[in-house]
């Protein structure tokens, strides 16, 4: 058998080397440019949420409809979307949610939060806290609500 010639081998082998390079090079840009895009995205959704406030104006309790009730205003200077919200009672039971989320909460709005209190609370003192989260902040109310 005869040997392949040098020149050939040569040439073989850059060929397959540059080949390679290139499929490197465009997997590594693609890598590259999907990471900057994603790393972008999260960071102007953190620097947007550096501009969002809420507070809880109210938290309702009525016994008697076995509701509670918490209104919650967007005091920041973003439009928001309000995705959870509890009424806990002391042993740290949650109240069934009656408001189906997210709800849109935009900059100086209102929005009022319903719960389902049967069987969690059933006096004031029963009332631990009520919590609301939107996108980007969260709030907890652990004061005295209205109708105690």
């Amino acid at each position: 058998m005869k040997a392949v010639n040098t020149m050939i081998a040569a040439t073989l082998l850059i060929a397959i080397t540059v080949a390679t390079a290139t499929l490197f090079a465009g997997w590594a840009t693609t890598l590259t440019q999907q990471q900057t895009q994603t790393v972008g995205n999260k960071t102007k959704a953190g620097v947007d949420c550096t501009r969002a406030a809420i507070t809880i104006d109210a938290v309702y309790l009525d016994f008697a409809a076995n509701k509670s009730r918490i209104n919650v205003k967007n005091s920041g200077l973003l439009d928001d979307s309000i995705v959870s919200a509890s009424v806990l009672n002391a042993a740290g039971s949650a109240a069934a949610n009656l408001t189906a989320f997210p709800v849109k909460l935009l900059k100086g709005n209102s929005a009022g939060i319903e719960m389902n209190i049967t069987g969690i609370m059933t006096v004031c003192s029963n009332f631990s806290q009520a919590i609301v989260a939107t996108q980007c902040v969260s709030k907890v109310f652990d004061g005295t609500p209205k109708n105690c």
